[in-house]
């Protein structure tokens, strides 16, 4: 078995390459502290067996966070294995830092060059003179490139020396002007979280346009089913095959384009590099709120999944700072909590546009009385931003879709699968009486006879009507 370890700068791409390598989907992002802590994984190549591990982004070999400690430790515990240093061809100089500290540690490691694809060749060549090997340029969403790495890996040469070069480097992008402006980064804020969801729950959208189609195929589907149940099976079996299963099935397969088109849009934002903009312009406004500004990347990631987003947290090193976040991550509108809005919306309002973004708004004004309430609760201590903003760049349009398809992948098993059943269950209830016999009356139905014992518990509530 052969072990190596990737490490280098927070936003180098090694959780990308770890991804591609190990074939595993952890959470990958355009910030820093999305890897809090060391993934291990492997694979098969050549009949051999590969094992890696993924260590949080480090700068020095000094730790001044929780997850810089966590990846400074597993360094400084590796024996004979190698360590593959990515580094970002953007940011060259902390990349030879971090590599300078390793040689004087008398580790053993390589370079790896990442986003060089619109990189000169001179600057690559640069990199190998300081480094005084053949540095390797590995691109994590090229499957070729991904493969060429794995074939190299054992033979990479191994770093002895490094020379001192000036390196001068202008990645600031003009756009950043406007988009670190707070004002104008919140207003296109706004406007894309709009424009997102008008793209999927809009009624003359796409999202909308699809899911329509997808409900009058389940309505063709269920009706096509009950002529042929009719006679076959008994009135039961029918109403719950039909009415509960298939309709069921139908109503979370109508929210699919919705979702599928909505986590696009997330996914585009995040790593893109507007979300980690966005955080620069709120951190103050955050730590007004008693929250830090390493609470704002679980609060946006939160949008995807309220689980991982709780694991980003461990990157605070405040424990009550760490406590007051997971406590708004509650009321961030996840995947699946975006599905649960959608799905209630449509059912209640006609106008479900507005609905939802009205309830989007009050969940914000919710996270920002959480936050002032809690802030005098636990209270509060100031932290510094200190921040490196990766490049802006358009995502390859394979990973984007990805990420959304496995957005969808968890939506149908966490929230799908619970829907269906509560439909089945529903169906079930209201097509048998107390006795348990087949009843076509809703009144006479089990599920009204419980309604009528509990209907006094509404009481209060102005509700005197069973139904």
């Amino acid at each position: 078995m052969f072990e190596y370890y990737l490490t280098g700068n927070a936003n180098s791409g090694k959780t990308t390459l770890y991804n591609a390598l190990c074939k595993v989907d952890e959470k990958t992002g355009n910030w820093h502290g999305v890897t809090a802590v060391v993934k291990k994984s492997g694979y098969m190549f050549d009949n051999e067996r590969f094992l890696v591990s993924d260590l949080p982004g480090i700068y020095s070999l000094n730790p001044v966070s929780l997850e810089e400690k966590n990846s400074v430790d597993a360094i400084k515990s590796v024996k004979n294995q190698l360590i593959v240093v990515v580094i970002d061809i953007n940011s060259l100089q902390n990349g030879i830092k971090l590599c300078k500290e390793l040689l004087k540690e008398k580790l053993k490691f390589t370079v790896v060059l990442t986003k060089t694809q619109r990189k000169k060749v001179s600057l690559i060549n640069k990199c190998e003179r300081i480094f005084g090997i053949k540095c390797f340029c590995v691109n994590a969403y090229d499957r070729k490139s991904v493969k060429a790495f794995k074939e190299s890996v054992k033979n990479l040469p191994i770093v002895k020396e490094i020379k001192d070069e000036e390196i001068e480097q202008d990645n600031f992008n003009p756009v950043d002007k406007i988009l670190l402006n707070s004002f104008f980064n919140l207003l296109f804020f706004v406007i894309f979280s709009c424009g997102a969801l008008y793209c999927s729950i809009g009624k003359y959208s796409l999202g909308s346009f699809l899911s329509d189609k997808l409900n009058a195929q389940t309505e063709k589907f269920s009706v096509g089913a009950y002529e042929f149940l009719n006679g076959r099976v008994t009135k039961l079996v029918k109403k719950i095959i039909v009415k509960g299963v298939i309709e069921g099935v139908g109503s979370v397969l109508s929210f699919i384009p919705q979702i599928f088109i909505l986590n696009l849009f997330i996914s585009l934002y995040e790593e893109s590099g507007f979300a980690e903009r966005t955080s620069c312009c709120v951190g103050v406004s955050l730590s007004k709120l008693g929250l830090g500004v390493k609470c704002l990347f679980p609060l946006v990631s939160g949008l995807t999944c309220t689980g991982l987003s709780c694991e980003l947290c461990n990157s605070c090193e405040n424990e009550k700072i760490k406590k007051r976040t997971m406590d708004c991550l509650s009321f961030v509108p996840c995947s699946a909590k975006n599905a649960t809005l959608i799905y209630l919306c449509k059912i209640f309002f006609d106008k479900h546009f507005i609905a939802v973004i009205s309830l989007y708004v009050l969940q914000i004004f919710i996270i920002v009385f959480l936050a002032v309430t809690l802030k005098f609760i636990y209270g509060v201590q100031r932290q510094p931003l200190i921040k490196e903003l990766d490049c802006l760049r358009f995502p390859p349009v394979s990973f984007i879709f990805k990420k959304s398809f496995k957005a969808v992948g968890d939506f149908v098993k966490k929230v799908g699968i619970i829907i269906t059943l509560i439909s089945v269950s529903l169906t079930l209830f209201t097509a048998v009486n107390a006795n348990f016999s087949f009843c076509e009356n809703l009144s006479e139905s089990m599920l009204a006879f419980v309604a009528k014992k509990i209907s006094f518990v509404f009481y209060p509530l102005g509700i005197y009507d069973w139904r």
